[in-house]
């Protein structure tokens, strides 16, 4: 099976170091896939925030996935992304960039918002969104993040394998 990830612009990833950590290919997010925080054009790209009618807009717009910036579970926006089969993504920094309570507490959200998108059909993708090579994991590092947050490891092979890619190269499940 061929894993995937999606990291930040500035990771500076090469074929070799794709290899190295079990991708087939890390997409940069800027460069292979757009990414946006602000109003505009959110057609085929990740949109990432924390205010809610801005996710909806970029969910109603045609954005392939959302992160949701505090990972904090809204009914209304997970019913939207499942009309419009807007997958979520669940960044792994936002996990591994906490410390002590707030990491686990970034957890506890994570594994309700993951519950909560599985419930309505949602697809979920399973990111570093790193910003540097530092930060960058390994494909079975996401698969044991994924079953951190709920994932089953079959569901977790699959997130990192297909969603992944669907996400970076716009394909309809």
């Amino acid at each position: 099976m061929d894993y995937y990830d999606i990291a930040l612009q500035g990771c500076g990833v090469d074929k070799g170091l794709e290899s190295a950590l079990g991708f087939k290919k890390v997409f940069l997010a800027g460069r292979d896939v757009a990414l946006t925080g602000k109003k505009g054009n959110f057609s085929g790209a990740i949109a990432t925030g924390s205010d809610k009618p801005v996710l909806e807009e970029a969910a109603r717009s045609g954005a392939r996935a959302l992160i949701i910036e505090g990972m904090r579970t809204d009914r209304s926006l997970i019913d939207i992304m499942a009309k419009r089969n807007t997958v979520l993504c669940i960044p792994m920094s936002a996990i591994t960039s906490k410390e002590g309570m707030e990491r686990s507490r970034a957890i506890f959200m994570a594994r309700g918002l993951f519950s909560s998108a599985r419930r309505r059909r949602l697809h979920v993708g399973f990111v570093s969104l790193a910003g540097s090579r530092e930060g960058l994991c390994s494909a079975m590092q996401l698969i044991e993040f994924a079953k951190l947050v709920g994932a089953d490891e079959q569901y977790a092979a699959y997130s990192i394998s297909e969603v992944n890619r669907a996400i970076a190269n716009g394909d309809e499940d």
